[in-house]
């Protein structure tokens, strides 16, 4: 009884070790590619931090929600209208801030591919990669997101379900999410994109959603963008 309590025991730590190594490893990768986003409703606004991106392929293409970038208003009609904001930059983990120069979005998901002026960008940036395949239930994860009032915010967890709904397939996760965490990458041990942070719903407790590698994978196609750079 004693050797299994001791097996136990030391198997534990052995886990728990792994499992702070692995976010060692990760936290410089995701805090080196990840951005803060910010934007102005109009020219004469102040800057207001809206979310959070991820440097890919080049130093000029930046990956985050579509919602990131555009606001949701009513009309008098009572419809819902989409419209852009005046201006988007993005601070990196040198808080050096650079201006989005053109931006295109995904028709069939949340996503959106922001241009960064050439000019402005002083450092290379580390560059992200995205799996090949979806995570399963039960797989690490880990992403950096930037709250609207504070942050940055880490966090690590693991994939807790699929489901479609309205035609949008998501995996829900531990991860703790709130408003600014949207287009967060959402990184596997292996510090591979699997996914994008999108949403939390609140029921009895919260529910963090991302966006799956598959439906990225399609949305960047889509977009005449190589998922496999």
């Amino acid at each position: 009884m004693k050797g299994l309590f001791l097996f136990i025991l030391t198997a534990s730590i052995v886990l728990c070790q792994a499992q702070s190594n692995i976010s060692k490893k990760l936290i410089g990768l995701a805090s080196r590619a990840s951005v803060e986003i910010s934007v102005k409703v109009t020219d004469d606004a102040d800057w207001r931090r809206e979310g959070t991106g991820w440097a890919y392929k080049d130093q000029l293409t930046i990956i985050t929600a579509k919602h990131v970038i555009q606001d949701s208003i009513m009309n008098d009609s009572g419809d819902q209208v989409i419209t852009q904001y005046a201006k988007i930059r993005v601070k990196f983990s040198d808080d050096n801030y650079v201006d989005v120069t053109a931006h295109q979005e995904a028709k069939d998901e949340d996503i959106s591919i922001l241009t960064l002026d050439k000019s402005e960008i002083k450092v290379k940036h580390q560059l992200l990669h995205i799996a090949k395949v979806n995570p399963e239930v039960g797989n690490f994860t880990l992403l950096i997101g930037f709250p609207q009032w504070f942050g940055p915010m880490l966090s690590t967890g693991y994939v807790t379900s699929f489901y479609t709904r309205e035609g949008k397939t998501r995996f829900t996760m531990s991860n703790p999410i709130i408003g600014g965490h949207s287009g967060s990458a959402v990184l596997n041990k292996y510090g591979q994109v699997i996914g994008v942070a999108v949403s939390c719903w609140r029921y009895e407790v919260s529910v963090s959603n991302a966006i799956t590698t598959e439906k990225l994978r399609e949305a960047l196609k889509s977009l005449n963008i190589d998922p496999n750079k």
